[in-house]
């Protein structure tokens, strides 16, 4: 999960994070490693997939629940890694 002062997160089956310091608009869900590493424990049939495919999977997921949810706000959907580059790179432009 991401830490820093500037990102508030809440854990739930993702992290929510909203932005206090660059103005955000949405909200992202991240789907974290540990998402991946429940999945592969919860049922024999993802245990043996590749950490790929239940990215995807995972992904699809929170996209079609957040259609269904209609939300009012613009909600972004990236996972652990895609978090950390887009951290790395606000970081090194601060």
């Amino acid at each position: 999960m991401v830490r820093n002062k500037d990102l508030e997160a809440a854990c739930a089956s993702g992290c929510r994070l909203r932005d206090r310091g660059f103005g955000w608009s949405e909200d992202v869900i991240v789907i974290s490693e540990e998402n991946i590493d429940k999945t592969r424990k919860r049922a024999d049939l993802w245990s043996g997939r590749p950490s790929s495919e239940i990215w995807r999977e995972l992904i699809r997921r929170a996209i079609q629940w957040i259609h269904e949810a209609r939300p009012i706000v613009r909600i972004v959907v990236m996972t652990e890694p895609e978090i950390k580059q887009w951290w790395e790179e606000k970081r090194n432009k601060l």
